[in-house]
Order: C-alpha cells, then structure tokens, then sequence
C-alpha cells in the first residue's frame, strides 16, 4: 500500500513565450529567423510561413512594437535558452568562502604560510574569512 504524499505539490511552469495560436490580439509582427529575412508584416502571414517551414513561430520579445516573432523548432528553442542560462550562470559564479583559522601563539612561519595561501585564494577571485580562535584560557583581559 503505497503512503499518501504530504509534500508541495509540483509547481507547473507555463511557457515562457507564447507560440503559434497562443498570440493573440497581434495584427503586425516583425519577423525573425534562419534564412529568412528580417521584415515585418501581418501575424497571418508569419504564422503561414512558419506552417509551410514546419516550424513554430515564437513570440520573443512581445513588448517591443511591433512585436518580434521568430520561426524556429520551439523545443530547440528551449534548449538553446536554457543552455545559455547555464553558461550565463557558470560565467558569472561568485567566489566561494574560504577560511582560514589562527591562534594567538602560531609560529611565523606558520602564520607566514597561512597569509601566502589567502593571498592565493584571492587572486583567485574567492573571499577569505580569518577566523582566530582560542583555547582554554588564553583570552584574557
């Protein structure tokens, strides 16, 4: 017997850009595409165009006018906008915490060695945190 679930329920993503039937209220679009030259006309017409191609036309810049309307494959569509979301993303990664940790009676050389390796996580592009800690009762005041 399986156990009811309790948990979110999923959230359903609606598409993010409007094709073919779905624009609506559209008269003149300026279309867009791969071997096709960039000219506006009638809603109509770019979706005929897109028909006989065997293609989608997609809505993707509605707030432009007149509206900016693309013939391609919507899936391939998709893809192509997720991957460069995926790059956009790896490209613009903050740099991560790194930590150091001190006591008060470290060594020169040791506390040599802990700066040159700060050093190095700055360059490259990270944030160091020192952290200095303490043991037993050596912070006093």
């Amino acid at each position: 017997m399986s156990r009811p679930y309790f948990g979110k329920k999923p959230i359903r993503r609606e598409n993010p850009n409007r094709i073919n039937r779905e624009i609506k209220d559209i008269f003149k679009i300026r279309l867009v595409g791969e071997g096709i030259e960039s000219r506006e006309c009638s809603f109509e017409e770019g979706l005929e165009l897109a028909e006989s191609l065997n293609f989608d036309l997609v809505e993707i810049a509605p707030t432009n006018n007149p509206p900016i309307c693309r013939i391609c494959d919507y899936q391939k569509f998709l893809y192509e906008k997720k991957k460069k979301e995926k790059e956009n993303k790896k490209n613009n990664k903050q740099g991560e915490l790194k930590e150091i940790k001190i006591s008060p009676n470290i060594g020169e050389h040791d506390m040599d060695f802990k700066i040159k390796h700060a050093n190095e996580f700055l360059k490259k592009g990270n944030k160091v945190k020192v952290t200095i800690f303490f043991k037993g009762r050596e912070i006093k005041f």
